[in-house]
Order: C-alpha cells, then sequence, then structure tokens
C-alpha cells in the first residue's frame, strides 16, 4: 500500500504591514483534506484531460477565512473551464464548508482576523507533477499553510488505494 505524507505548516509571520505579527489559520479536521481533494476533487482524471490538451494548468482559488472560521469565497480564476468542473464542485460541496481555526494577531488570540487566502492546484502534465498548496496571501512575504507535490505514479497509486470514484 502506497502512503502519500500530508502534512500542514502551521506557521507566525511578519506580515510586511506595519511590522504586524500574524498566526496563520488553521484548518480544523486537517486530516480528511488531503484525501478530499485528491478524490472528490478528481485530480487525476483533471490531469488526464490536461495531458491530452496542454501541458500546464494552474487553478487558483480566492477565499477568506472569517474572524468565526468559516470560509468566505472571493472567487475561482478561470471558473468556466468545464475540464474542471469536478475541482469546483469539491470546492463548492467540501471545501467550502471546512471550519477553521481562524488567524489572529501574535500574542494576542483574542484578536482574530479575517485573512485573505488562496488554494493552488498546478498541473504540471510536462513533469508528471500536481502542486497544491494552501497560502496565506496577505503577508509579505506569503505564508505556506500547506504544501504538497505528487507525480503521477503517486496520484495513481493513491486514488486506486482509496478507492476514489474518479478512478474506478
Amino acid at each position: 500500500m502506497l502512503l502519500i505524507s500530508f502534512e500542514a505548516l502551521s506557521q507566525e509571520q511578519k506580515s510586511g504591514k506595519n511590522g504586524v505579527n500574524y498566526v496563520a489559520p488553521k484548518l480544523k479536521g486537517f486530516d480528511k483534506f488531503p484525501r478530499e481533494i485528491i478524490c472528490d476533487g478528481h485530480l487525476r482524471k483533471i490531469y488526464n484531460l490536461f495531458n491530452k490538451d496542454t501541458s500546464m494548468f494552474l487553478y487558483r482559488y480566492f477565499f477568506t477565512v472569517t474572524k468565526t472560521g468559516k470560509i468566505r469565497s472571493r472567487g475561482i480564476y478561470v471558473e468556466d473551464n468545464p475540464m474542471i468542473a469536478d475541482l469546483n464542485r469539491y470546492i463548492k460541496n467540501y471545501f467550502n464548508k471546512y471550519t477553521w481555526s481562524p488567524g489572529y494577531m501574535k500574542n494576542c488570540s483574542a484578536c482574530k482576523l479575517d485573512m485573505f487566502m488562496e488554494l493552488r492546484v498546478f498541473f504540471r502534465t510536462d513533469i508528471n507533477l500536481v502542486n497544491i498548496e494552501l497560502e496565506l496571501t496577505e503577508t509579505n512575504p506569503e505564508i505556506n499553510i500547506y504544501k504538497k507535490r505528487i507525480t503521477y505514479a503517486e496520484l495513481t497509486a493513491y486514488t486506486s488505494s482509496q478507492n476514489c470514484d474518479c478512478c474506478k
């Protein structure tokens, strides 16, 4: 059985805005995220579609983690592309329903903040790779919350071992 390691990064970062320190939001129940984005987002199927047409595609979803830990959508880059319809459904039906521990100012956990974030899925069929990243985008530099590089072979093995609907 193939195990793909997924890890969340929890970081404090000094922002470029007036030297204020932030603690990034944390996804509650993080253990569901990797499997759901791969299987319910149909990443293997989408990879195969892009492999026929182009060598690269970047999916970008912009959102805010609110002070209450909910997601407020800010938009999807290239939302109307039919090849990513399954990933858009994953965002709507799964990702947007996740709850988060909100971000806050360092040394003041009661000082909750609305924080702008981005989910990126980069399909690199030219080098047989899918990159998944969650980043806090309002800081300088951006805070990476989660980052995973998955080769196509790992993606295929993982979706097979997890009995993902996309790959039956």
